[in-house]
């Protein structure tokens, strides 16, 4: 790997397991130090450890107001701030139509958006408190992925199933200054699937 994300501190959350720690890991080993967040505190400092040295594992839900606001003092304390954000923490979990209730439909909107909002708005207050307000006010370096993991092969280009690392791959990219031109846009990470 490669060393453009030294000197750099960044946040992945979800990263306890699959996509988020292998992001994790990619954005350590370009040199990042990682804050590697999740609601499972035990996953979290498992995860951490096996990335190594630059890897710190802070628990919190994201879907809590005062969780996320002590997940931003202990990343301040301990790095002086976050310089990327990955809002990677999402559930999905899979159960039959007439098994959702409306606490189970809510769970999924505070996680999923709710939780991300909160994280961000954390994320770009600490940014700007810390003199990083010109990629904030003046258009942060906003891109997303899409991803597919071989659940239809037959729809796609590429033969395989899709791995966390593709994913951290294009992460890593879209954080680095090597993406510097690159802001506000979507790009799928499947195999080709979106254009067959």
């Amino acid at each position: 790997m490669t060393e453009r994300l030294a000197g750099k501190t960044a946040l992945v959350t979800g990263a306890a397991q699959g996509i988020g720690k292998a992001i994790a890991a990619r954005l350590a080993a370009d040199g990042a130090t990682v804050i590697v967040s999740d609601i499972n505190a035990e996953g979290a400092e498992t995860a951490a450890g096996s990335i190594g040295g630059k890897a710190k594992a802070i628990a919190a839900d994201i879907s809590d107001p005062a969780s996320v606001k002590a997940l931003f003092a202990e990343i301040q304390a301990l790095t002086g701030g976050i310089d990327i954000l990955v809002n990677n923490a999402s559930i999905a979990p899979f159960v039959a139509w007439d098994d959702v209730d409306l606490d189970h439909w809510r769970k999924i909107i505070d996680v999923n958006l709710t939780g991300t909002f909160i994280v961000s708005r954390a994320g770009t207050d600490q940014m700007r408190a810390a003199g990083k307000a010109g990629r904030v006010s003046d258009g942060v370096k906003a891109s997303r992925h899409n991803e597919a993991f071989g659940f239809v092969e037959m729809l796609q280009a590429m033969k395989g199933k899709g791995q966390p690392e593709h994913i951290a791959d294009v992460v890593s990219f879209l954080a680095s200054d090597d993406a510097r031109w690159i802001t506000g846009q979507t790009l799928n990470v499947d195999a080709g699937m979106a254009r067959h």
